[in-house]
């Protein structure tokens, strides 16, 4: 099956979460192209009235104004720091990321307001890849703001 990339807008790139370790969720993307059967984010499709099959892995969505809404978002003054996760319902490495960043302007943006973030330290596209090229920068970014990963393991909401 052919895998398409559609351009979507956000209003908002922080989404609340209760009941769990971090107060903020943040997915730069809609759809995972790694396929995992067993992913339960896979029902999110269904909000966009496709499939919680294959349309997951090959109907993929990228928020392009993410950054700019999360910039907005966290440089409020009305703004707490509060712990952000990255990644809860997609991987946020998956191979978009390299050619679209999102994730990372993400994370560079997070950083440079100082807030708490969680982020899967490994993932399916991790061996060489985007993953372990973001792990290896964000100490140096992350450590000039103040902010950093708040754990070595992925959340327990993390997907694939």
């Amino acid at each position: 099956m052919e895998t398409t990339v559609r351009s979507m807008t956000c209003k908002s790139a922080l989404n609340r979460v209760r009941g769990m370790e971090f107060g903020w969720s943040l997915n730069p993307y809609r759809g995972c192209a790694h396929a995992c059967v067993y992913c339960f984010a896979r029902v999110t499709h269904t909000y966009l009235d496709l499939g919680a099959g294959s349309d997951f892995s090959t109907h993929l969505f990228a928020k392009t104004n993410v950054v700019d809404v999360l910039r907005s978002e966290v440089s409020a003054a009305r703004w707490r720091h509060e712990q952000v996760a990255v990644g809860t319902a997609t991987d946020p490495y998956q191979p978009l990321e390299a050619s679209l960043h999102l994730t990372r302007g993400c994370l560079e943006v997070l950083a440079r307001y100082r807030t708490p973030v969680t982020t899967p330290r490994s993932s399916r596209s991790s061996a060489g890849g985007p993953a372990a090229r973001f792990v290896s920068a964000y100490p140096r970014w992350m450590r000039r703001s103040g902010a950093g990963p708040s754990r070595e393991r992925p959340p327990p909401a993390i997907a694939c």
